[in-house]
């Protein structure tokens, strides 16, 4: 995108040096001003950390791997340069260099802190309104109990990163309340550690509407590691949707 208004910016210079004018219909995209760029770059990192997530709960490491590769290296493709915080690009390349998808919710969780931290410290209010969406009905299909936790589970990030309690809090207390019945995996012989796995998750979720924003990066890595670890013994199929 920002390559495009460069090259529509210099276009536009050419024309007038040579005494020309774009023909009538062709328009010129302004460059963005500081402000929109922040906000813009902010937004493709939350989708990126966001894809992350979904890539590690969903066992897909290489996916996990590229998209934290991509948030270490693009700050270099704004103009000027995206500054980057440290901790921040720390967490992302844990993530990228992970050798297995565990490992990669430890770097997932830094990330989250070190996004939560940057956003304390510039005194940012950041505004998770735009994905204030509903959660999905109460059912007792698996696959819908998982689209609720998909649910639980972006809201719990939002609640960590902005940092916002109420996002926080309505996650942790929508995944503590969802029953999980894995009664239909492996044909209806689920995996004894799976069941383990899943009453821990929700026992973690009710303790985690009490934590506070120290704490939080913390019990959403445990929470992660928990869903990933039950995901791969279930052999569950991916629930997350496309963004």
């Amino acid at each position: 995108m920002l390559r495009r208004i460069t090259d529509g910016i210099v276009f536009a210079a050419l024309l007038t040096a040579c005494g020309s004018k774009p023909k009538q219909g062709v328009t010129v995209d302004a460059p963005l001003s500081p402000r929109r760029q922040v906000h813009k770059q902010m937004r493709a990192e939350y989708y990126a950390a966001l894809g992350i997530l979904e890539a590690i709960v969903d066992g897909r490491l290489a996916d996990a791997r590229g998209k934290a590769t991509w948030v270490v290296t693009h700050g270099d493709n704004f103009d000027p340069p995206a500054s980057r915080d440290d901790d921040l690009l720390r967490a992302a390349d844990t993530i990228a260099h992970a050798k297995t998808v565990l490992d990669s919710a430890g770097g997932l969780a830094r990330l989250g802190h070190a996004c939560a931290q940057c956003h304390l410290a510039q005194r940012a209010n950041v505004d998770v309104g735009f994905a204030n969406f509903s959660p999905p009905p109460e059912s007792t299909e698996l696959s819908n109990q998982m689209q609720r936790h998909a649910w639980a589970s972006e809201r719990l990030w939002q609640g960590m990163l902005a940092p916002s309690d109420a996002a926080w809090t309505q996650g942790a207390d929508l995944l503590a309340s969802t029953a999980i019945d894995l009664s239909t995996t492996n044909h209806g012989k689920p995996n004894a550690e799976a069941v383990v796995l899943a009453e821990r998750l929700r026992t973690t979720a009710e303790s985690a509407v009490h934590a506070n924003q120290t704490d939080r990066s913390i019990v959403f890595g445990e929470m992660v590691v928990t869903c990933a670890r039950c995901h791969d013994l279930a052999r569950m199929h991916p629930t997350f949707g496309d963004h």
